[in-house]
C-alpha cells in the first residue's frame, strides 16, 4: 500500500511478501482481475485478494477521469505493424 506524495512515495504497509503475492497468481489458468479507481485511490484485487492500493496525494499528473487499458498475455511480446502469425 503506497501513498504518493508530491516529493516521494511512502509505503504505508506491505500486504504480503513478494513470493506470497506471486503465489496468488494462477500461472496455468484464468485469473480474475478487479480494478477500482475511485477518486485518488487505485485498488487492484487479483483472485479475490488485495494486491495493491495506491493513494495519490498530489494533484500534479493526476487525472480524476479518463480511460484505462490493459494488455496482458503469455508468450512472446506482441509487436505492432506485423501481419505475421505463428501456428
Amino acid at each position: 500500500m503506497t501513498r504518493i506524495q508530491p516529493d516521494k512515495r511512502l509505503v504505508i504497509a506491505n500486504l504480503r511478501t513478494g513470493d506470497e503475492l506471486k503465489g496468488l497468481i494462477k500461472a496455468d489458468g484464468w485469473n480474475q482481475f478487479h480494478v477500482i479507481a475511485r477518486g485518488n485511490v487505485l485498488t487492484h484485487i487479483l483472485n479475490g485478494h488485495l494486491m495493491s492500493e495506491a493513494v495519490m496525494m498530489t494533484r500534479r499528473n493526476r487525472a480524476m477521469g479518463g480511460l484505462i487499458g490493459f494488455q496482458m498475455h503469455m508468450g512472446a511480446p506482441m509487436k505492432s505493424g506485423s501481419s505475421e502469425t505463428s501456428g
